[in-house]
């Protein structure tokens, strides 16, 4: 009777362990499935750094973590007015610059600030002020991961 009770206890500690993991795999398969949809990289500058020291059961575990600034993509193209200053001819060489200007966009999108975690590489390779590729939610801007 007590062997059927240990394998019971033994079956749905190792069932119970087993659908931990699965549901671990999908959420993190979904995580970076939200990313690579809607994720959009951008240059970000970090503003802090700062770690975190559990310790859990006599072990101790270090949490690593950056805050960054940087724009979003801009929404609103602002296009530069095609305007002749009064009595000035155009020459050819301002022919060009007119040319140059036509495809350039101005816009650079909202100021975001927004904190995430990193490994312990990228917080020792990385200082304050270096900037850095991280990837954002088009939806959510805060929802920020390091680009590998």
């Amino acid at each position: 009777m007590k062997n059927k009770t240990k394998r019971i206890i033994i079956g749905s500690a190792i069932t119970v362990l087993i659908t931990i993991v699965v549901v671990l795999y999908f959420l993190i398969t979904a995580e970076n499935k939200l990313f690579a949809e809607k994720g959009i990289t951008v240059k970000a500058t970090i503003t802090e750094k700062w770690e975190i020291d559990r310790k859990a059961g006599g072990k101790r575990d270090m949490d690593y973590y950056f805050k960054v600034s940087f724009f979003t993509e801009g929404n609103n193209p602002v296009k530069v007015a095609d305007t002749q200053i009064a009595d000035t001819v155009s020459s050819g060489a301002d022919d060009i610059i007119n040319k140059i200007f036509d495809d350039v966009d101005l816009s650079i999108g909202d100021y975001e600030t927004a904190e995430c975690s990193v490994n312990s590489d990228d917080y020792y390779d990385f200082n304050v002020g270096d900037e850095i590729n991280i990837i954002y939610l088009s939806d959510n801007p805060k929802r920020i991961r390091v680009d590998e």
